[in-house]
């Protein structure tokens, strides 16, 4: 069965990481900027609630790191990480 088999037959998790982003950086060099955005959506909307509420602390842990105060650019949106502006904002570190 080829990687692709693997993905589409609920076998991801056989994949290993370095060829998981081998095989994203192959693809993702030759799609646009909205054929990546519309991609992103496209993952995020399959996740469980319960994993889009792990993959918001991750970004969130990465964006501090790089120095960003994800918690203030929130802030006026009473922290709701759905209102436009924070979508927006999400989108640098996607």
């Amino acid at each position: 069965m080829s990687g692709l088999e693997d993905l589409l037959g609920g076998e991801a998790h056989q994949v290993s990481a370095r060829d998981a982003v081998a095989h994203h950086d192959a693809v993702a060099q030759h799609l646009t900027p909205e054929q990546c955005e519309q991609a992103a959506t496209d993952a995020v909307e399959k996740l469980t609630p319960k994993q889009r509420e792990e993959l918001r602390k991750q970004l969130t842990a990465g964006a501090k790191t790089h120095g960003h105060d994800v918690d203030a650019m929130l802030a006026p949106h009473g922290g709701k990480t759905s209102s436009p502006v924070a979508a927006m904002a999400a989108k640098k570190f996607l």
